[in-house]
């Protein structure tokens, strides 16, 4: 008798295991074994996603983003056996595999019903002029401010020296 036990299984360990065994007289015996696994969304804790109250199967995760004419590789992280079939979708339109979208599956196709939902941000050439306008903004507020406190301690100290100014 040969056991393979797994602690605490997770979708990752599905799969084809096979077992080989040589008998005394030389003989190969072998069996296999299949894990199923319905597909588990696998995020990490810098890629956080959440799964839809209204939709068990929708895991919507946060939003991407990429600068504009760059390259931008949106993954889904789907750990399941046998590996699941993919559509990928934009604006609730299935994307056709074509230069501007080439679609890659590793392995067997096989339906089963997940749903993964990520926001791809484009952004122009000059998104880092708002925060840097915002950060103007503060330093001349905070020069403003230093100013009118020195301005307000000198009138207040002329105020103390009247004897002086008659």
């Amino acid at each position: 008798l040969s056991r393979l036990i797994f602690g605490n299984a997770s979708a990752a360990q599905s799969g084809k295991y096979r077992c080989e065994i040589r008998t005394e007289d030389g003989e190969l015996v072998f069996g296999n074994m299949f894990a199923y696994s319905r597909p588990v969304v696998h995020a990490n804790s810098s890629d956080w996603a959440t799964v839809s109250a209204s939709d068990p199967t929708l895991v919507v995760a946060a939003h991407m983003s990429s600068p504009k004419g760059a390259t931008a590789h949106i993954v889904c992280p789907v750990n399941a056996y046998p590996h699941p079939y993919t559509v990928w979708y934009k604006d609730g339109i299935p994307c056709v595999a074509s230069n501007q979208f080439p679609i890659y599956v590793d392995g067997p196709e096989q339906e089963f019903e997940v749903k993964f939902d990520r926001e791809l941000k484009i952004g122009g050439n000059y998104g880092w002029l708002l925060p840097l306008i915002i950060i103007l903004i503060i330093i001349a507020l905070l020069f403003i401010i230093i100013y009118s406190c020195q301005a307000c301690k000198r009138y207040k100290a002329n105020q103390y020296h009247v004897a002086e100014r008659e």
